[in-house]
């Protein structure tokens, strides 16, 4: 099941790289659903990403003097996050075989040491980091390759010398098991280089500095994402969210055979898109809008790869929880990813997009988008909201007159979650203002469902969702 070497990782990243085009001097993969997403000029605000052209003072308060507080920097910070995803859990690894090597020698009963009671203990962390060399190569170089320069992937030695590579051949060959940590080197700015030290080759070794424990939680949410929206492991918590809200989708807007584009159909908060296409495999004219950059740059991938007949990429999405485990075996189980591929099941006419933005920056009173959808779908992201009501202000603006907003989900405020500036409402609050904005529930039930789950974990979340169908009058 594991690789043995990284022989077999350089190929595949050697694969990637033949599947990428030139773009002045960079790379950019090629776009293989057309109107799929393709980032925007675009400015990030507290690592997220909001497109140019909805960009404001108001919207962006910062100080461009202060180098921490860019845009570029929190766009940095993203991609950094995910080119150190390696290194940074081959270290915590070494870090927790270390600690298990300080007490192995421990005498528990009689003669019998941790070392004999538990003598798999320290291969376990090798193999553990097998899986996120794996990780790295099959997923997160892809989701990187358009911004890496010239795909230059470095092992970091810390003498200052960059070994590559290619240079590693003769210790690989000595010692097969051996892993590096490799990272992906990214443009950063002059101004951010030099804010950090005045030897832009000293930068990688500051890297602390910059990103820490909580980027690479997000890289880790990221990867899971990909087990709910494009593997089959996935597929029954896409039932349980998805299926309901495009059964009642075509229940309220049926198309006829053959018929496209004729219903016009948004999901905020599309996450890697999954929901927005199966909408438009349907005949939908379907358009999603994310927020998140981790997310924006992780569909972009999954949507727009080359792929090769029947190609699916191998990854280990719960290899670096070590909580909560029922068996070993299950901290390594592994998925294919995508189930589907993407570009097969669309008509060569439907309207397909991702928009990149702040949900409300972006929709509300924009005259392009008044009244301009049949229905808005939310799953999983009214309570993303810090005002609730600029959120039904929004949506109420988007829908024509007689259109449809259904959703589901929790009210797990996130925004009070993080402890930033948040307006809260109960459920039995919220639809007695939904009603005065102008909307009528005409459908509500509560269902159990889940997000990005594992079911083989011993800790399960579960959410008493609302399904709600409310019509604007």
């Amino acid at each position: 099941m594991l690789r043995q070497d990284l022989n077999q990782m350089e190929d595949e990243i050697e694969e990637h790289h033949q599947n990428v085009i030139p773009n002045n001097g960079k790379t950019a993969l090629k776009p293989l659903i057309p109107g799929a997403i393709a980032l925007p000029n675009h400015k990030i605000v507290n690592d997220e990403l909001v497109i140019s052209e909805h960009f404001d003072d108001e919207c962006c308060s910062h100080d461009h003097n202060n180098t921490l507080d860019t845009e570029d920097f929190h766009f940095l910070k993203v991609l950094l996050a995910f080119s150190h995803y390696e290194k940074f859990y081959f270290e915590f690894f070494e870090k927790k075989k270390n600690q298990l090597q300080k007490v192995k020698k421990q005498s528990i009963i009689s003669n019998l040491t941790i070392s004999d009671l538990f003598p798999q203990g320290e291969n376990q962390f090798d193999e553990m980091k097998k899986c996120v060399a794996i990780n790295f190569t099959n997923l997160l170089l892809g989701i990187l390759e358009p911004h890496l320069i010239d795909c230059k992937i470095i092992i970091p030695s810390y003498n200052n010398n960059e070994q590559h590579l290619n240079d590693n051949e003769d210790n690989l060959n000595n010692n097969p098991n051996a892993l590096y940590p490799r990272i992906g080197m990214v443009e950063i700015s002059e101004d951010i280089l030099h804010h950090f030290t005045n030897q832009p080759e000293q930068f990688y070794k500051n890297i602390h500095q910059i990103i820490g424990p909580e980027d690479f939680d997000k890289v880790n949410s990221t990867i899971k994402q990909f087990v709910r929206d494009w593997s089959i492991e996935g597929l029954e918590e896409r039932q349980r969210c998805y299926g309901v809200l495009i059964q009642e989708l075509q229940n309220l807007l049926p198309l006829q055979p053959n018929e496209i584009n004729k219903y016009k159909v948004l999901t905020p908060g599309a996450g890697l898109g999954r929901l927005t296409w199966e909408i438009a495999r349907l005949g939908y004219a379907s358009e999603g809008n994310e927020f998140s950059f981790y997310m924006l740059l992780a569909s972009n991938f999954i949507l727009n790869y080359s792929y090769k007949e029947n190609e699916t990429f191998t990854i280990f999405p719960y290899i670096t929880q070590l909580s909560n485990l029922k068996e070993r075996k299950d901290q390594f189980f592994s998925v294919e990813i995508p189930d589907i591929h993407p570009g097969k099941y669309l008509h060569p006419k439907i309207e397909f997009a991702m928009v990149a933005g702040d949900f409300i920056e972006v929709y509300n009173n924009q005259e392009n988008y008044l009244e301009k959808f049949d229905s808005v779908i939310t799953c999983f992201f009214i309570d993303t909201a810090s005002n609730i009501f600029e959120y039904l202000k929004t949506i109420y603006f988007v829908l024509r007159k007689g259109g449809y907003w259904i959703n589901l989900g929790p009210l797990l405020w996130h925004h009070l979650e993080m402890g930033n500036f948040s307006v809260e409402v109960a459920y039995d609050e919220l639809k007695v203002i939904m009603e005065k904005v102008g909307f009528e529930i005409i459908r509500e039930e509560f269902v159990l469902n889940s997000y990005t789950g594992n079911k083989r974990s011993m800790s399960q979340m579960w959410y008493q969702s609302v399904f709600f169908t409310a019509l604007k009058r």
